[in-house]
């Protein structure tokens, strides 16, 4: 019906060389609680010892960042930053300050590129990890 075409792009799972990585372009809270919620039931149970996502994150600056990465943070085991490439977008500085105000105990690389930032996730991906790209703009230009 009508209401899956706003989900297209939200949770796309597929194998990049044999690692599960989720594509996602959810870009506000809204977004992020179904997404949460898609991934309580896909992963397992988070416990204290285990996050079991490694998330190449980046978006643009008008977004509610800060409101995006702390409904995520407790799933993160790192976080690969990295700025997009378009005129809107956040910077490696406000994306940094919004995680660590999110997470303090946030564990941070940064990337120049996103590819970059994805291929640094993929080389520290553990089998049991999962591996999240979500860049905020990819379904949304307005």
């Amino acid at each position: 019906g009508p209401s899956d075409a706003q989900l297209w792009g939200r949770f796309q799972r597929l194998s990049y060389h044999g690692h599960p990585v989720i594509l996602d372009a959810a870009h506000n809270p809204h977004g992020m609680a179904f997404l949460t919620t898609q991934l309580s039931q896909t992963l397992a149970p988070r416990t204290s010892a285990s996050r079991p996502l490694r998330v190449v994150f980046s978006m643009l600056g008008d977004k509610d960042i800060a409101g995006v990465v702390s409904i995520l943070a407790p799933w993160v085991q790192k976080w690969y930053l990295s700025a997009l490439t378009v005129p809107r977008a956040a910077t490696l500085e406000q994306l940094g300050s919004a995680l660590q105000a999110a997470d303090p105990d946030a564990i941070i690389e940064m990337a120049a590129t996103p590819l970059e930032a994805f291929q640094a996730a993929i080389a520290e991906q553990q089998p049991d990890e999962t591996l999240e790209a979500l860049w905020g703009e990819l379904s949304h230009h307005g």
